[in-house]
């Protein structure tokens, strides 16, 4: 149980992390922070179900069955708790400054 915490907060300051330095190279994951945070929830939700999770040693269920409420949740929890608050945290840095937009 330990390794798995351990492991989760390395992954999530992990993406943290990739965040901000793709946007001290991209100004708009900066002026964007809703947008840029959603859409990168949903890129983190894809990369941990479909390369992360199947390389890992977790069982696999052959009698899993899909679920839209399952799939909503997954991906608002992604959307609302990970993806927007690391884009407006990032956009908080002095390093990162937002351009003006034409």
């Amino acid at each position: 149980m330990i390794l798995g915490v351990i492991l989760h907060f390395t992954i999530a300051i992990g993406a943290a992390a990739a965040y901000y330095f793709f946007a001290l190279k991209l100004p708009i994951l900066i002026r964007r922070p809703f947008l840029a945070g959603t859409i990168f929830g949903i890129g983190l939700y894809l990369f941990m179900n479909y390369v992360v999770v199947p390389l890992s040693a977790v069982p696999k269920n052959p009698h899993a069955a899909f679920s839209w409420a399952d799939l909503a949740s997954a991906l608002f929890a992604h959307i609302v708790l990970i993806g927007i608050p690391i884009a407006l945290i990032a956009r908080r840095s002095p390093r990162v400054t937002p351009r003006a937009t034409p």
